[in-house]
């Protein structure tokens, strides 16, 4: 089974909070003033989501 998960977090210390998903692939979506952007999307470590620093 594949846990699927989303959250947000300001996973690079820039004050804008980071849409995460993880289901079959882990993807960083980063967050900008205007809100969220694909540019800059990143691949993750699959790590629960809870566990990035808030």
């Amino acid at each position: 089974m594949t846990s699927k998960m989303t959250g947000l977090r300001d996973t690079n210390g820039d004050g804008k909070a980071d849409l995460l998903v993880s289901a079959v692939g882990s993807l960083r979506l980063p967050g900008s003033a205007s809100g969220i952007t694909t540019t800059g999307a990143t691949e993750y470590d699959a790590a629960p989501i809870d566990s990035f620093p808030q």
